[in-house]
């Protein structure tokens, strides 16, 4: 069956949806697909909103790998996308194509509840506070309805203790050794991975198995990254190593917490009493060892909080390393002792992770990696200051070819922003991408008329006199918002300028409902924004991308700031130096294109389907006074463009917005 036939204008699509409307840009990217699956090369498409690049690229994978019995992974960023993949787009093709294909959505194993955990820790009976006693009880309802075991089902949120306690933990898994295998909600799921032609996966499950050695996913004979432009980001954490006092505090807590006398040495009560006393001085000292470890961190640092690169081998003594040994050790004795199945493998369990955590905070603080940029976190957030110490890979070029690029063809990775300056080098020169097929396909929708963009050139430099241009901004903000209808995404570059802009528009603009990042779980924040219609949401970085709202809920979005990276974070000004070392320009070659592309996914927020409209506005003046100022106006939509607020006004009352 050939594309034209299901994308054309009387095709199976059209015929099954009323509604579908012909796009010649959707019908050339499905046929670029198809062209680079059959010569198993790689393909870059930058595909604008409106084009219907999933189907695009869903039908020609499916359709070959039906026919060869073939695997592919489709990996997304956010949970919309993977949202709508699931189900919207895959529940229609299954109506619509003439043949059968079978795909699932895969979730990491901690996503699982355990049988074997769940019915123990009702045995146990260690969930005394109200909250859990509430939250077993709901579990336990939920367990005897549900097929698939998903955490994701639950309507609502788990405590992490107790989700730890009843979900599977891939080195506290018996195997096939289990009882409840048969039943396994995880293993059942793996069966349908392995049996799938299609499997749906974000972006952290990608390359936390890629950092596993592949062992999470099945293999699979072709990849698809959709959402693109954030690989980098992603792939950069889960190649590096974490540690905090917290997650030390929690771990310990899981072995003995003197508080609630809870833990696994609790369980333990036919070993001798002198092990498991043993054992819980271990722990007391590692406790003590880690609180004087970061203690000392923090009398290192004058100002927090704070992320700070670390560039001193051993800038504080390694207190851990041999307390976190001789745990282990006990551990290790425990589990000699041990006759009990269950036992031998929680005790292996907590000496791996004692082993694992005295590897990486000796490989952070010894930086003996010279391709890792390493540095420290503050964050005063919680009760108690948490502090972590961090790794992660400069170059990641050389990771992506020899474990993805080299390994698997055909690859597509799409989105609707991989192109700065109409140019994917920056992309290929960050994932090391080198020959590979290109495609730039424009939005089939009516910018021109629809979009107004508003640019700010009166506003001071924020790169000179940044106080100065605060204050004018918020100015500028607050006259936007007061002469419009409909909802208003405000977008800012750092927290602190949300919580600053809150405190200034709830005092200067009355009747309008104000949203502000972090009073609210995200999902929650932007369902109660799209009902409102006329209501502002404040954000950071999690709303410049990855966020649906449609119609007159969303009909302004302001961008206050071009979003340049932090320069003196550690990730960047590594990478900044490494290019400068091989004598590149660092601005025009990473942070100005890195720039280009948030901006241009905050600019997309807007318009989400044809009959949406709104205004658009940049109120950075270096758009227009920089030199580089050109790359983003290259980058912008196709739209009227104004710097008057009287036209910004006269556009909201000439537009239908519907």
């Amino acid at each position: 069956m050939q594309i034209e036939e299901i994308f054309g204008k009387d095709g199976l699509i059209a015929q099954h949806l009323p509604s579908y409307e012909y796009r010649e840009e959707q019908i050339q990217m499905a046929r670029e697909i198809e062209e680079v699956i059959q010569e198993e090369g790689y393909l870059l498409v930058e595909a604008g909103t409106g084009v219907g690049k999933s189907l695009a690229y869903l039908v020609p994978f499916l359709k070959w790998a039906v026919n060869g019995e073939k695997r592919v992974i489709v990996s997304t960023y956010t949970k919309v996308l993977q949202s709508q993949l699931l189900e919207k787009d895959l529940p229609f093709l299954r109506k619509v194509l003439p043949f059968e294909f079978r795909a699932e959505a895969c979730f990491g194993s901690a996503n699982y509840l355990c049988l074997r955990r769940f019915y123990q820790s009702q045995l146990r009976g260690f969930f005394n506070s109200s909250q859990e006693i509430d939250q077993i009880g709901s579990l336990i309802e939920w367990q005897k309805a549900t097929s698939l075991g998903l955490r994701q089902e639950l309507d609502f949120e788990p405590s992490v203790a107790l989700w730890d306690e009843v979900s599977r933990q891939g080195d506290l898994c018996f195997g096939k050794r289990c009882p409840y295998r048969q039943e396994c909600y995880y293993q059942q799921a793996r069966i349908r991975w392995f049996k799938s032609h299609l499997l749906i996966v974000n972006h952290h499950l990608y390359f936390a198995n890629l950092a596993a050695e592949d062992m999470v996913l099945p293999p699979y004979d072709a990849l698809v990254f959709d959402e693109a432009h954030s690989i980098e980001e992603v792939a950069t954490g889960y190649l590096g190593t974490e540690v905090s006092n917290i997650k030390i505090s929690y771990f310990l807590n899981l072995i003995y917490n003197p508080k609630t006398g809870r833990g696994f040495l609790n369980r333990l009560g036919d070993l001798k009493e002198n092990i498991i006393n043993k054992t819980i001085k271990l722990v007391d000292e590692v406790r003590l060892a880690s609180s004087n470890l970061f203690q000392n961190i923090l009398e290192k640092i004058e100002v927090q909080p704070i992320t700070l690169r670390l560039r001193e081998p051993n800038f504080v003594p390694n207190l851990l390393v041999e307390p976190l040994m001789a745990l282990s050790g006990s551990l290790e004795e425990i589990k000699k002792r041990s006759a009990e199945e269950e036992e031998v493998l929680e005790v292996s369990a907590f000496t791996e992770r004692c082993q694992n955590l005295a590897l990486g905070i000796s490989r952070i603080l010894n930086q003996d990696e010279e391709d890792y940029v390493y540095w420290v976190e503050i964050s005063k957030d919680l009760k108690q200051p948490k502090i972590s110490l961090q790794m992660a890979p400069i170059d990641l070029r050389d990771e992506f070819r020899e474990r993805i690029f080299e390994v698997i063809r055909p690859i597509v990775l799409t989105s609707a922003t991989l192109t700065s300056n109409s140019s994917f080098d920056y992309l290929r020169s960050r994932i090391g991408l080198l020959s590979t097929r290109e495609l730039i396909l424009g939005s089939p929708f009516d910018y021109q008329n629809r979009v107004l963009l508003y640019l700010e050139k009166a506003l001071p430099d924020p790169s000179t006199d940044y106080d100065g241009f605060k204050t004018a901004m918020l100015e500028r903000v607050k006259e936007l918002l007061l002469g419009k209808v409909g909802g208003a995404f405000v977008l800012f570059t750092s927290l602190r300028l949300v919580e600053e802009a809150y405190n200034f528009l709830t005092q200067e603009i009355s009747g309008r409902k104000f949203f502000k990042q972090g009073d609210k779980p995200m999902a929650k924040l932007i369902e109660e924004f799209r009902q409102d219609e006329e209501g502002v949401l404040l954000g950071t970085n999690s709303f410049w991308q990855g966020v649906d709202v449609a119609g007159s809920a969303l009909s302004l979005v302001i961008i206050t700031k071009l979003p340049f990276a932090v320069p003196d974070e550690p990730i960047v000004e590594a990478r900044v130096e490494r290019l400068i070392s091989q004598g590149k320009d660092p601005f025009m070659n990473y942070q100005v294109p890195q720039a280009v592309l948030m901006m241009r996914q905050g600019i997309g927020r807007l318009m989400r389907r044809k009959s949406d409209s709104g205004v658009i506005a940049i109120l950075d003046p270096r758009l227009i006074l920089r030199h580089y100022g050109r790359i983003f106006l290259a980058s912008l939509p196709n739209c009227q463009k104004t710097n008057s607020l009287k036209e910004v006004n006269s556009f909201f009352s000439q537009v239908k917005i519907e």
